[in-house]
């Protein structure tokens, strides 16, 4: 059944398709920013479940995002004379 056939049965409000949740990309100490990230929402009511399932693009995309903001402030923290690439710092 469709979502919106099956809310109509059980009386439950309408579920967005998808929806954007706030979550860190790396789990260390040093880096707690959030990002958003566009999720399938997936219903099962017979077993009373919502599952919600992030988009692969996304995952790459806000990753490619979080690595790029990570190389801006090792750049701007370092002096010139010490280049970033990707994050790293050339010859370590």
């Amino acid at each position: 059944m469709g979502r919106e056939i099956t809310n109509q049965v059980s009386g439950e409000a309408a579920i967005p398709e998808e929806i954007p949740v706030l979550s860190p990309i790396f789990e260390s100490a040093g880096e707690r920013a959030e990002y958003p990230i566009l999720c399938r929402v997936d219903v099962d009511a017979a077993a009373q479940r919502l599952t919600l399932r992030p988009r692969r693009e996304d995952l790459r995309s806000v990753e490619e995002m979080h690595l790029a903001d990570i190389g801006a402030r090792l750049s701007d923290g370092l002096s010139e004379s010490v280049p970033v690439y990707f994050g790293t710092v050339e010859g370590s």
